[in-house]
């Protein structure tokens, strides 16, 4: 996350705009210079102040600028400007209306903007009494003092495991000097400690007359994460809607006929650039802003596919019409009705009002079709994995589980519809997986994609998703994803096999003994080092059990495969990362490894079959000693 992008200004505009009774929306000023002129210079005051501001006090919007959409185009993140828009309404007597309306926006080339929200509130508060450009400038200087330079370059697998793991301290040895740090007194949470510290935020301070702001910059910023909209409101709104069969079908979408979960049907709709409204009428413009970009946070897996944000307006109104159509798979945030009324202008509708989500009758219908399945295999929906997520979801929902692991969800979820998709090119379009050989030359030990748990599953899934698929491949987050898998197969440390098909092996299948033992010896064999052992913790996130499919080989029924088990545990625990997944691990499967250790202690060195050894043993290292140990 860090290097140039970290070198050049935080903010590269300032914008200030009011309600002029006469003239209608204005932007007043734009500081350091104009960045919109003409015609956009007029969009632009639109957007900053929302449609119904004069019945609320505040509002907050979110809009991008970046260049001109061309159809067929995929866009370079790096020419987007994330803008964070605050508009206030104040009572005051002396206005021709009895009521002042402003905004103020920051112009930023980082997605992270909500940390600029609390040194906004204060400067569009100090610009209601100056009315000066002057405040624009300080807010400008004020945000481009901030120094991240120390947040540090991780690596693709480090990111990754960042990502996936919700250890706070996990990648310490990556933020040299950081964590030294503490907030000056005077500041927020001046009195945190070194424990209290989490690796996932880089923890600076803001300066406003005199005034310091904690800002906590997540060190994870992906161009498809924008803000911090928690992913709950939308996801509740939609399990907890009406429950009311589709009466427009539509082969990407309804994919279990008329009674496919809403849900689904949105997830489908985003996977396959179908042009999408989110409405809510009567509702402020930030919750719509929020469902926009926590839905394109979540159907990106967190990173894993983009694109989305390329084709996102977090909010507009009624006068942009022409603009967003213009615009292929638009995923758009709005207050007016009057867009449910054209059901020719998109192609999904999701209500948020009231969680109804509605396919246009208008919809158009794909020309190509997917390649010729077998139909004599049995169908199952149940056998589905899309209703296991779905009540996963539900599930967290219902509990108040945490964003976090609802996103993970999510993460889980978009990797297993890339594999499925991998494998569907495989076995019906001869289309070789990307980013590993189709032939598997090379391997050290073959296998690659899917691990399905069952034939019926498999059968099941590609076929209902075949359409899907092939929907998804003429799209741009599809692109993305090809080249970035490509450039991928070039930096990844582990080339003679696909680590996460086999880990997913151990994880999810009963192997019988010799197939288990087969994939822990080629482990031993060939994960050696630093960035192999970081790649191998990236495909073992918490929320699939971390460490589990390793350590379950501790019980293998052979002595000698539980031998190599425990070297490879072993490298793991002294692998800077891999003790945070050691020491979060349960405790019964650290005391397995205890008891592994003393047996091996026991034993000849020279000798590895350990296989006279099954009876218990007693432990002559403690549980945590080993714990400790780095």
């Amino acid at each position: 996350m860090a290097g140039d992008s970290f070198t050049r200004n935080h903010v590269d505009y300032v914008f200030a705009a009011e309600f002029d009774v006469d003239q209608g929306p204005v932007v007043r000023f734009q500081y350091p210079s104009p960045l919109m002129e003409g015609d956009e210079n007029n969009v632009l005051a639109e957007l900053m102040l929302p449609d119904q501001i004069h019945s609320r006090g505040q509002d907050w919007t979110v809009f991008f600028h970046h260049k001109t959409f061309d159809e067929g185009t995929v866009l370079d993140p790096s020419s987007r400007l994330y803008i964070l828009n605050l508009v206030n309404r104040k009572i005051d007597d002396d206005a021709r209306r009895g009521a002042v309306v402003r905004s103020m926006a920051v112009c930023s080339r980082h997605p992270f903007i909500h940390v600029f929200k609390p040194i906004l509130v204060l400067a569009l508060e100090e610009y209601f009494e100056t009315s000066s450009i002057d405040t624009l400038k300080k807010l400008y200087d004020a945000i481009n003092k901030l120094d991240i330079s120390e947040i540090p370059e991780l690596s693709l697998y480090e990111l990754r495991i960042l990502r996936e793991n919700s250890t706070k301290n996990i990648l310490n040895e990556k933020f040299p000097g950081i964590r030294d740090r503490r907030p000056s007194k005077g500041s927020i949470s001046s009195t945190k400690t070194a424990i209290d510290f989490d690796n996932h935020f880089y923890d600076t301070t803001m300066t406003w007359n005199n005034k310091k702001i904690q800002v906590h910059i997540p060190v994870t910023s992906s161009s498809e994460i924008v803000g911090d909209a928690s992913p709950v409101p939308l996801l509740k709104c939609i399990c907890d809607g009406p429950n009311k069969p589709f009466t427009t079908l539509h082969p990407h979408l309804t994919i279990m006929g008329q009674s496919t979960p809403a849900l689904l049907v949105l997830v489908n709709a985003l996977l396959t650039e179908k042009r999408i409204i989110f409405l809510g009428h009567g509702k402020p413009a930030h919750e719509v802003v929020d469902v926009v970009l926590s839905a394109c946070d979540l159907i990106s897996g967190g990173g894993v596919l983009r694109g989305f944000m390329n084709r996102a307006f977090p909010y507009t109104d009624l006068s942009k019409v022409d603009s967003l159509l213009a615009v292929p798979g638009y995923i758009a945030g709005v207050t007016n009705p009057t867009f449910e009324a054209h059901p020719s202008w998109w192609d999904v509708l999701v209500n948020i009002e009231n969680g109804e989500v509605t396919i246009s009758r208008d919809i158009t219908f794909p020309q190509t079709k997917r390649a010729v399945l077998d139909h004599s295999v049995n169908v199952n929906i149940e056998d589905s994995t899309d209703l296991a997520f779905l009540e996963d979801i539900r599930f967290l929902l219902t509990k108040r589980g945490t964003e976090d692991l609802i996103r993970l969800k999510f993460h889980d979820y978009i990797i297993k519809f890339i594999q499925m998709a991998s494998d569907y090119e495989e076995l019906h379009l001869d289309i070789g997986a990307r980013n590993l050989p189709s032939d598997e030359q090379g391997y050290v030990i073959q296998g690659h994609g899917c691990v399905w748990e069952s034939d019926a599953q498999r059968d099941t899934d590609i076929y209902l998703h075949a359409d899907v698929i092939e929907a998804w491949r003429q799209t741009s987050s599809y692109s993305n994803y090809v080249a970035d898998s490509i450039e991928e197969s070039d930096i990844m440390p582990i080339k003679n096999m696909d680590i996460n098909y086999h880990i997913d092996r151990l994880r999810k299948l009963h192997l019988t003994h010799d197939e288990s033992a087969m994939v822990y010896y080629t482990l031993f064999d060939n994960i050696i080092g630093y960035d192999m052992i970081t790649q191998l913790l990236s495909v073992m996130p918490q929320s699939q059990g971390g460490l589990a499919p390793i350590f379950i080989g501790l019980f293998h029924p052979i002595g000698h495969t539980r031998n190599v088990v425990l070297e490879i545990l072993e490298r793991i625990r002294q692998h800077p990362i891999g003790i945070h997944f050691f020491n979060e691990s349960s405790e019964f499967y650290k005391l397995a490894f205890a008891r592994a250790w003393t047996q091996k202690k026991e034993v000849d060195p020279t000798d590895g079959d350990m296989s006279e050894y099954n009876e218990p043993l007693g432990y002559d290292i403690a549980p945590d000693e080993i714990v400790s140990r780095s």
